[in-house]
């Protein structure tokens, strides 16, 4: 029933559709072998407690190196007070029905004021209907999250539109407000439970609703450029406080040892002592090197190895299915899908 509410171009393609829900089945066999749960969401902890497993909730952080490059791209900003950049960053090619709703919105204030522009980044189908407004949108293409404080630190405004009513839009984390926030960006959201969570109305950003509540929160960061600094500056300080790795560390040390003495009696990490039996807090044992890792650190597999693992664990059926998936993805501008999702 889940796989119903994800809005994806790929499922155009029946083979990827029925691949994709193989692959969710799994997923929720490795759930029900699970005898806890960790969300990072209150909504997805909801749901897996009707399930009947107990879950907790420990909410995304940023690392020390997204803050770096952070810092390092707002030092280096270029401010254009002659224009108001609208930003959109989408991550996945599953965010078109979200944009609609709002899109309404966002030509209004097009239409209204001259200077703004609206930037859409990755991939994401505005629609053909812009008219004379069009040549004020600016498309750029997925990057990855290492670049990606090099475009967004260009946003005045971010935007998180979410459709209320689609339980996987709902499971999505506050990580587009926090992004932004670590640029001084003001986020208007949708009031999902996570964005509920994260932004105080007004201060540190705006959650709307509905396209009155949009069109007002637009209205306001475009025509006060004080307000949208304060709130940008209020959303820095919040995520400083709260999302910062020192911060989510100790809480994460706090739930495994919750789950752990509730499951097995005792807890997962047991406290350190200094020779003199001072107690040692985890979060203030130093880091041995620099923020910045390098990339190719980093698990980034081939097609070549990708394939090896498929047809490994997952069989030759799998790997040829795949191999189709791939290959009709390149075709597909050329010859569209003629099957839906």
């Amino acid at each position: 029933a889940a796989f119903h509410w994800i809005d994806s171009p790929d499922f155009q393609d029946p083979l990827r559709a029925a691949l994709y829900q193989a692959e969710m089945r799994r997923q929720r066999d490795t759930l029900d072998a699970c005898q806890a749960v960790i969300a990072s969401t209150g909504y997805l902890a909801d749901q897996v407690r009707q399930m009947g497993k107990p879950a907790w909730v420990h909410r995304n952080a940023f690392s020390l190196e997204m803050l770096e490059l952070a810092e390092r791209a707002y030092q280096h900003r270029q401010a254009d007070p002659s224009r108001v950049v609208i930003g959109y960053a989408s991550g996945t090619p599953t965010h078109d029905r979200d944009f609609a709703v709002v899109k309404p919105a966002f030509k209004h204030i097009l239409q209204q004021y001259t200077q703004v522009e609206l930037w859409l980044v990755g991939n994401l189908n505005p629609g053909r209907d812009w008219g004379s407004l069009a040549g004020r949108i600016k498309r750029f293409p997925w990057m990855p999250w290492r670049k990606l404080p090099e475009l967004l630190v260009q946003f005045d405004i971010n935007l998180a539109p979410l459709v209320m009513d689609n339980p996987f839009a709902q499971s999505k984390s506050e990580i587009k407000y926090m992004e932004a926030a670590l640029l001084r960006v003001p986020t208007i959201a949708s009031p999902t439970d996570a964005f509920q969570y994260a932004i105080r109305q007004g201060e540190n950003g705006f959650l709307a609703a509905n396209l009155h509540e949009w069109t007002e929160a637009l209205n306001v960061l475009v025509s006060q450029p004080d307000v949208r600094k304060a709130v940008g500056d209020n959303a820095y300080a919040h995520t400083m406080a709260n999302y910062h790795p020192s911060t989510r560390s100790g809480e994460l040390i706090a739930t495994l040892n919750q789950i752990s003495e509730q499951q097995l009696g005792k807890p997962f990490i047991m406290p350190l002592h200094t020779a003199e039996g001072e107690l040692v807090s985890l979060t203030d044992i130093p880091s041995s090197g620099g923020n910045i890792i390098d990339p190719a650190l980093e698990r980034s597999p081939s097609l070549a190895q990708m394939a090896l693992y498929s047809l490994k664990y997952r069989g030759l059926r799998t790997l040829l299915v795949q191999l189709w998936i791939y290959f009709r993805r390149l075709l597909a501008p050329i010859f569209p899908y003629k099957s839906g999702k």
